[in-house]
């Protein structure tokens, strides 16, 4: 980071700040990464267009 940009940060109190993401996970759901073929992808999407999402 350029030490121009650094400086505006520098004052940032994160002595009480938690590790981890902001939001809490709703009961029953899990978050997984997934790797789709484009055309799988194009599929769905479709999908949702023409159901007016």
């Amino acid at each position: 980071m350029r030490k121009a940009v650094a400086e505006r940060y520098r004052n940032i109190d994160f002595s009480r700040a938690k590790r981890g993401p902001v939001i809490k996970p709703e009961p029953g759901k899990t978050k997984i990464s997934i790797r789709l073929d484009n055309t799988v992808l194009e599929y769905f999407r479709a999908l949702v267009d023409k159901a007016g999402g």
